[in-house]
């Protein structure tokens, strides 16, 4: 159905939608799991329900979208292009 659970050690409820051919998305998985990031993954040729969902209700058809509730009731979706390749290839600070 287009939804691939990941399990890493942590606690998060962070969706990804993404498209197979989408090299954004391959970049911000490989990110997330370098991080040990926990993340839901549902691609959006798949289910392409979800696909016309954030098409119409986000007003984008720029992926990957992510997507995290902050709080109950306060959804958080990211689109920005800009905003994900900052992250990914922001500094990683060592402890």
């Amino acid at each position: 159905m287009g939804v691939k659970e990941i399990s890493k050690k942590g606690v998060g409820n962070t969706t990804l939608y993404t498209l197979p051919y989408c090299t954004y998305c391959h970049t911000l998985k490989q990110a997330l799991s370098n991080l040990k990031i926990p993340y839901k993954e549902i691609d959006v040729d798949e289910n392409e329900y979800m696909g016309d969902w954030i098409e119409r209700n986000l007003k984008t058809e720029s992926y990957p979208v992510i997507h995290f509730t902050k709080r109950p009731g306060e959804d958080v979706y990211i689109f920005s292009q800009k905003i994900i390749f900052d992250f990914i290839h922001r500094p990683i600070k060592t402890i």
